[in-house]
């Protein structure tokens, strides 16, 4: 069985000024982020148009991580993924349609942190995907996994091989992830696996979205040409993410296949994916300190509670 080799991102020496910068984020309170993220795009002699672009970037997603800081709500409210009745892509043996072109967004007008997972989230993977209902399990594997398939399912993850993406929320429960399966077979190295589950409290925000939007910036910058999502033809959710994305799609009865041509990775798509990085470690380093920062104050309330009370 060939192993696909991890490959690291190679970073030209404006991104890794770039990187330090994001490096000192966590030691920042809001008003010096700002000012120091536009500071250093001015103090640049006349950088590239690459660079420059990525400075402009840089200074929107503080602005936007900031305004995530402050929010009184757990995320934002995202568009529904619910696909239109009668959707042209998704019906017939073989849907000759030319594919819906690639809605442009704004990734950056509303920041969703998603963290890369290794072998140290496991558990919390095996927990998001349990709380998932008998019909979710169904849509997400494709059967009616049991308990028993599920836990076989994640401690067979291959995390040097493949990507696993999460989304936290403030009590650090994986509330939504995503797992783009790399191929092992030599002459499909350039191809990749798509597949997201999203818990039923947060769907309709856009999750499964941002994810593969993730997914497919790794994707590009690991050399991957084409990307493929296999799902039930009942899956209105997944299919609706891969007909939003531009990505052609063919049903052979229960089951519809969808794939998506990517371009070559360049500058922007290798800064972008290191923005997302950082920015998704920072989120949470801070809901960590948060979390226990409360669940001091949980103790202290609780220790009150058993002191006697003066009469």
């Amino acid at each position: 069985m060939a192993v696909r080799p991890v490959k690291q991102p190679k970073f030209h020496a404006e991104v890794q000024t770039l990187g330090k910068t994001l490096n000192i984020w966590a030691m920042l309170n809001a008003n010096t982020l700002l000012h120091a993220t536009t500071a250093i795009g001015r103090d640049m002699l006349r950088p590239p148009k690459a660079v420059a672009r990525a400075l402009n970037v840089t200074d929107r997603l503080a602005r936007c991580t900031m305004a995530r800081m402050t929010s009184t709500q757990p995320f934002a409210s995202m568009e529904s993924l619910m696909v239109e009745p009668g959707d042209p892509n998704v019906v017939g043996e073989l849907d000759n349609t030319p594919p819906a072109s690639p809605q442009r967004v704004n990734r950056y007008a509303q920041v969703v942190p998603m963290r890369s997972l290794g072998p140290a989230h496991r558990s919390r993977i095996e927990q998001h995907l349990l709380a998932l209902e008998g019909h979710d399990r169904y849509l997400r594997f494709g059967f009616s996994a049991s308990d028993e398939q599920v836990s076989r399912y994640v401690e067979g993850l291959n995390f040097d091989r493949d990507e696993i993406y999460g989304i936290y929320n403030r009590k650090l429960e994986l509330v939504a992830t995503a797992h783009l399966a790399f191929a092992d077979d030599p002459k499909c190295l350039s191809c990749a696996e798509f597949g997201v589950s999203v818990l039923p409290s947060v769907r309709g925000r856009g999750f499964g979205s941002r994810l593969f939007e993730r997914a497919l910036i790794h994707a590009r910058n690991e050399g991957i040409g084409m990307l493929f999502i296999h799902a039930l033809s009942e899956n209105a959710p997944m299919l609706a993410i891969a007909r939003k994305h531009g990505a052609t799609m063919a049903r052979y009865g229960s089951e519809t296949e969808a794939h998506l041509d990517l371009p070559p990775a360049d500058f922007e798509s290798r800064v972008e994916e290191y923005f997302d990085d950082k920015v998704a470690d920072i989120d949470f380093e801070l809901k960590l300190q948060a979390k226990h920062f409360w669940d001091f104050l949980a103790a202290v309330q609780d220790i009150r509670r058993q002191l006697p009370r003066e009469s």
